[in-house]
């Protein structure tokens, strides 16, 4: 399933679909909640999909904990093969001392109110430069901090070779966001002590460090579900995925829920969606003509682009919607047509050095 969303992820990175790869992030739909408060608008390039996904997944980690993390997160799917490949290098690979780990911990709590802060604070999602997830699909693109960019993900890939899931533990905020419905999670890993021997290759098989051995029931915030401890145990019946310990469920029940999961949070963007930008220009009945726009990436690109129909006869309204790359004009069918609304948005924008670029390009009317 990891390499299914990874894929899928890569596909929408490289320019193909409707939307933006930033429009799946779930943690989109946290920054997103003081524009909608304070607004009612999405800011900069978030959507309904951000929020509807976050939606779901918190439900899905009330029912079986972080299995989004372990199942579907492309981030922990890479710091996954980070650790394994890294982990053929280095068989002995000394343990993060408890006391320390903990600690370590605390950083990812620091790292949420950091990014909400200064989210809310600009209403632009200005730390998107040190965010592995957009500089690894973006390929250090729009938002990106220049050559800093490069050194933070340069440290995280080499802390997630040293330390496994190193970014997942101590630095992810959205981990950070799903601790207090992990440990309300329905679902959990269930030891029998009768039948598990303590050989320890549960322990050494997690790679957050539970201590699965000393534990009949998996409580941890950390588990991700990824069942890697019931795939190390030899003892058949020791280690299983139960629903408070009592319903037994099989393996595959997690990819079940989890693609369940994406799909109800794909629908409810419906009764969720609000536009990145609303500008009206007159009053009136006219025609709506909705545009797929190359270049339509967030609120400031919105806004430019609305500007440029500022002075034009005939325009009565542009909503905006910067995750979808759409942009929905209402217009006066007697004094404007969609081939001038589509003229006027290709135009060259004409800059300061003499050279001219042109910032938009219409894909399709949608």
């Amino acid at each position: 399933m990891l390499t299914v969303v990874l894929a899928l992820v890569v596909h929408l990175a490289l320019g193909f679909g409707s939307r933006s790869f930033e429009a799946y992030c779930p943690f989109g739909g946290v920054e997103s909640l003081w524009g909608l408060f304070t607004t009612g608008e999405f800011s900069c390039a978030l959507g309904p999909l951000n929020l509807s996904f976050l939606v779901a997944l918190l439900g899905l980690t009330l029912l079986c904990k972080k299995a989004f993390c372990g199942w579907v997160c492309p981030i922990g799917f890479l710091g996954d093969l980070a650790a394994r490949a890294s982990g053929w290098a280095w068989k002995h690979r000394p343990p993060v001392p408890p006391r320390l780990n903990r600690a370590l911990k605390l950083l990812r709590y620091v790292v949420l109110a950091v990014s909400l802060f200064f989210t809310y604070r600009a209403g632009e999602l200005v730390l998107r430069g040190y965010d592995p997830y957009f500089l690894i699909f973006s390929g250090f693109g729009h938002g990106s901090a220049g050559l800093l960019s490069v050194f933070v993900l340069a440290g995280i890939l080499i802390g997630m070779a040293i330390i496994p899931m190193m970014f997942c533990r101590y630095l992810c905020p959205l981990g950070a966001v799903f601790d207090p419905f992990s440990r309300l999670g329905l679902l959990r890993i269930s030891r029998d002590p009768a039948k598990c021997t303590g050989c320890g290759r549960c322990a050494r098989a997690c790679l957050h460090d539970i201590p699965v051995p000393t534990l009949r029931t998996v409580r941890h915030r950390d588990c991700t579900q990824c069942l890697e401890c019931l795939n190390a145990c030899p003892e058949k019946g020791a280690l299983e995925l139960r629903a408070r310990g009592t319903l037994r469920l099989p393996p595959w029940a997690l990819p079940v829920l989890a693609s369940l999961a994406l799909t109800a949070g794909y629908f409810l963007r419906i009764p969720l969606t609000r536009p990145t930008s609303v500008q009206t220009f007159a009053e009136g009945t006219g025609v709506t003509t909705a545009f797929v726009v190359d270049g339509l990436r967030c609120k400031g690109t919105a806004a430019f682009l609305t500007s440029r129909y500022e002075e034009t006869p005939g325009i009565l309204q542009i909503e905006t919607f910067a995750s979808e790359r759409t942009a929905v004009f209402t217009y006066d069918p007697q004094r404007l047509n969609p081939s001038r609304i589509r003229e006027i948005m290709e135009a060259p924008i004409p800059f300061e050095d003499g050279t001219t670029q042109q910032v938009f390009r219409c894909v399709s009317p949608r």
